[in-house]
């Protein structure tokens, strides 16, 4: 959020910081734009009833909302999952996924795979994201979070790469660089890192990048987002699997690798 207000600041544009807490619905004046820089709605019911209820009032009133509401409704993991199912499945690879809140169909996909990756249905920054190796775990999860969204591990080469796009046009893409972690958000210790800077350590990191330009693209058709983060994994037997997108990606680590003022770019696209 720093770095979009820095920018409006610099451009001498009028902007209000609305924090959903603080605001009173129905509002006397609709603004003509509205950008959700951070949503944490998702942790409890009615909290989820609320910001939804919230959005859909800012669309209702012809508020032009960046995420627009059905591009969120399709960035959380299942969601992500199922369209990638639907529409790109024989053209994209995806590590073998379950989403469940059955014990026994997620007991047997542990079983299948011995060692898998936990992520929250609906979170960011890698928080909440873990291996999972015994049944006793996985069960406490189950217990925990109601719902199991499970991926298989893939061998990867250290990094993962995020590209961003904003409308239909890629701004900056980068490689988050964490060898010696599965993880590899920037939030989490990665080091992000210009394509350039990634192939001193990987030669092949430019083929994958191609590789994920065009993931990006295909992506950006089916979620209905202005501004999207695409992750994809190449893995270390050369191939490159979508991981997720992203309704609110962050972009320090784009800004920080590329160089590219990202956040101009954000602020140009709403002006």
């Amino acid at each position: 959020m720093r770095r979009i207000c820095e920018e409006l600041d610099h451009l001498g544009k009028n902007y209000q910081i609305l924090r959903l807490r603080d605001v009173k619905f129905p509002l006397e004046r609709y603004p003509k734009y509205v950008m959700i820089l951070f949503l944490d709605i998702m942790k409890h019911r009615d909290d989820l009833i609320y910001g939804l209820c919230v959005l859909e009032e800012f669309t209702r009133a012809g508020v032009k909302l960046i995420p627009p509401l059905k591009g969120m409704y399709y960035s959380d993991k299942f969601s992500n999952y199922l369209l990638w199912n639907r529409h790109l499945k024989d053209e994209i690879l995806m590590p073998d996924t379950l989403c469940s809140i059955n014990w026994e169909i997620s007991s047997d996909f542990l079983k299948k795979h011995e060692r898998v990756i936990f992520k929250p249905i609906s979170g960011s920054m890698g928080i909440g994201i873990e291996v999972v190796e015994t049944e006793k775990r996985l069960r406490e999860l189950l217990n925990e979070n109601h719902a199991l969204f499970l991926q298989e591990i893939i061998l990867d080469r250290g990094y993962d790469i995020r590209t961003f796009m904003i409308d239909d046009r890629i701004v900056a893409q980068y490689a988050r660089y964490n060898p010696k972690n599965l993880l590899k958000n920037i939030h989490l210790g990665a080091e992000p890192k210009s394509v350039d800077e990634m192939s001193e350590i990987d030669s092949e990191i430019k083929r994958f990048a191609d590789v994920s330009r065009k993931i990006a693209k295909e992506i950006k058709k089916i979620a209905e987002l202005d501004i999207i983060g695409v992750d994809t994994l190449p893995s270390k037997d050369g191939r490159v699997y979508l991981i997720e997108w992203n309704s609110v990606p962050g972009f320090r680590g784009a800004e920080e690798a590329t160089k590219h003022n990202v956040a101009r770019e954000i602020v140009n696209f709403l002006f």
